[in-house]
């Protein structure tokens, strides 16, 4: 059933108002072709309306609006209790040392012709860390060692042998194992 207009077979019951109920029937339809089933008179049309409508919600109080830059009065009313929260005193947490794949991508981004690390067409490339991925950077743990791929955005002008090749030194010292540098584009 459309919420819009009837079926063509469709006929709608338009009101109930004391003994009498509105049919509206299909068009072209004639009295012939509307049923009428037991119908039993409503003494109150208040008792139909009320069983037909449900009861309002009470709204929420809106808050006062300051005119020409008036503070607004506050609202009265209950308090909202604070939120449970870190204590003060409570200790701190030591931060927890960058993962090898973050420090991969610092050291990749900080090399001179890197405009940025490729996450891929789709972010398929990327380490998913806790809470957290690095784009451009694939750090897997292997039987045989650390394996890190690093894909890169050179700059334009640069010789790109040389700029993978630095590249590859620089995340071989910050992280170690078998390092793959991949140039995936190029930048103005």
């Amino acid at each position: 059933m459309s919420t819009d207009q009837p079926d063509d077979e469709e006929p709608v019951v338009v009101a109930v108002r004391e003994e009498t109920i509105v049919v509206v029937a299909p068009q072209g339809a004639g009295p012939q072709d509307v049923d009428v089933v037991d119908v039993e008179p409503v003494a109150d049309p208040a008792d139909v309306a009320a069983q037909a409508v449900p009861p309002p919600v009470p709204a929420l109080p809106l808050p006062p609006v300051a005119v020409g830059g008036a503070a607004a009065p506050p609202v009265p009313g209950p308090t909202p209790s604070p939120s449970p929260g870190p204590s003060p005193t409570a200790p701190v947490p030591p931060p927890r040392p960058p993962d090898p794949a973050e420090r991969a991508a610092a050291a990749a981004l900080a090399v001179p012709g890197v405009a940025g690390l490729y996450g891929g067409a789709f972010g398929e490339i990327a380490t998913h860390l806790p809470g957290r991925r690095v784009a451009g950077v694939r750090s897997r743990r292997t039987p045989d060692g650390a394996r890190t791929e690093v894909h890169v955005v050179a700059r334009l002008g640069g010789d790109l042998r040389e700029l993978a090749a630095t590249v590859h030194q620089r995340v071989h010292d910050a992280v170690g194992g078998q390092v793959h540098v991949v140039v995936d584009d190029l930048a103005p």
